[in-house]
């Protein structure tokens, strides 16, 4: 069984830490200045990026979603509350 080299040590193990892709491509590049990035990405679960990404989106509309529940003048798009327009859905 091969051996990872050092600087895909270091870089897996940054990123399996919790620090940033950038944080650890630099930690790697410290201990060899060849060693590219994309191919330490290339190695890493694309499952898991892709879960990261959804992750993120994810978290940008449930903020959003919690802050249109919580604060009902950030719902509405015009000045004129719903009671004057003679919405169907709300009744004097």
């Amino acid at each position: 069984m091969a051996r990872l080299p050092h600087a895909a040590f270091a870089f897996r193990a940054a990123v399996a830490s919790g620090r940033a892709i950038s944080e650890a491509g630099v930690a790697a590049l410290e201990i060899d200045e060849a060693f590219n990035v994309g191919e330490g990405l290339a190695r890493f679960p694309l499952s898991i990026i892709l879960l990261a990404g959804r992750v993120g989106v994810g978290s940008v509309f449930c903020k959003a979603g919690l802050l249109k529940y919580n604060s009902p003048e950030f719902t509405s798009l015009c000045s004129i509350p719903p009671r004057r327009r003679g919405s169907p859905w709300l009744r004097n």
